[in-house]
């Protein structure tokens, strides 16, 4: 979001200092040069989809892919993947041992509760901030949303949104009724750590989120082939229950990583030893983030809302983790 106002308004800016200088030219040799006029006026109305063309093709041409492994806290591992076929695609991984000591999650709250519980859309970088998290993932489809072009679109920050499937955080249950939908609970209460299930059945648990279908159930791989490549958000869990898989595949940037199919996601997450896997809300809204090497909050991923690289999507809602240490108690 930062980014593409810094980008908005240097456009701006540059639009406006190069109207003036074309004006002053126009004024003192317009009427020696009318066809140098007219050269002016087509540079003038040029100059900010050039702008917003080369920066674009900046984010697009310079693309930076490597490998990454590394412990981001006490029991959670980040790791970057590329793939190169059949399209190249770049996945972020996050391994959470659930039997980790002082493990918590949080979920974002309600904005309005009541007969229709509504969220206010956030960024998952913003949410992770105000709670503190070590690692936070988004999570629902939601509704309303649309994305026409970069200055149209809904939600922005702040705008309220409805989850759909059953949704539960904060003692308050909530989402768009659909039957079948497959669902991540979290119980936090009666165990000394938490509970993690995957299924389409009700639980109980502080925080329940909805999926749209299953990518691997029971361990074996539960969607079809085909289909385009994409951006993902996806949360899967071992056959155990002890070891919880966050994964998010950047997606709709050419050379970078043109996102990959649900089957070829099943079948390498299948190869990982994931048992269960559900699809929670990608495409633009794909947003994974952790503490980066320097202890600070950082996006680990490459989103891309309204087709722009690194733009975050305000979304309906987020799932953080936290290991609480001495200096947190």
């Amino acid at each position: 979001m930062l980014t593409t106002m810094w980008v908005s308004l240097l456009i701006g800016l540059g639009s406006l200092l190069v109207a003036w200088g074309l004006a002053r030219w126009v004024r003192r040799y317009g009427r020696r040069w009318p066809a140098g006029c007219v050269v002016a006026i087509g540079l003038l109305t040029s100059f900010p989809p050039l702008a917003l063309g080369g920066y674009l093709a900046a984010c697009w041409a310079f693309p930076i892919r490597n490998t990454e492994t590394r412990q981001i806290a006490r029991g959670i591992v980040y790791e970057r993947v590329l793939l190169d076929q059949p399209h190249p695609a770049v996945m972020h991984v996050l391994r959470i041992e659930l039997n980790t000591p002082g493990l918590s999650f949080v979920g974002s709250p309600w904005a309005v509760t009541g007969d229709t519980p509504h969220y206010a859309a956030d960024t998952t970088e913003a949410f992770a901030r105000q709670v503190h998290a070590d690692a936070a993932i988004n999570m629902s489809f939601f509704r309303p949303f649309r994305e026409s072009h970069p200055f149209s679109y809904y939600p922005h920050t702040g705008d309220l949104v409805e989850p759909i499937g059953p949704t539960r955080s904060h003692g308050v249950e909530g989402g768009v009724h659909m039957k079948s939908r497959p669902r991540v609970t979290i119980d936090h209460g009666g165990h000394e750590r938490p509970s993690v299930s995957i299924s389409v059945e009700p639980a109980d648990g502080s925080l329940v989120y909805a999926g749209r279908s299953w990518l691997v159930r029971d361990g074996e791989i539960a969607v079809t082939n085909g289909g385009d490549p994409y951006p993902r958000t996806v949360i899967g869990l071992d056959a155990g229950g002890n070891r919880l898989y966050w994964i998010v595949v950047d997606g709709k940037q050419p050379r970078y990583s043109e996102g990959m199919t649900l089957h070829a996601l099943a079948t390498w997450l299948k190869a990982q030893g994931v048992s269960d896997a559900i699809e929670m809300d990608g495409g633009g809204s794909a947003t994974m983030v952790g503490l980066g090497p320097d202890g600070g909050l950082c996006v680990l991923n490459r989103p891309c809302h309204t087709k722009i690289p690194r733009r975050l999507r305000p979304v309906a809602n987020s799932l953080g983790i936290r290991i609480e240490t001495p200096s947190r108690r």
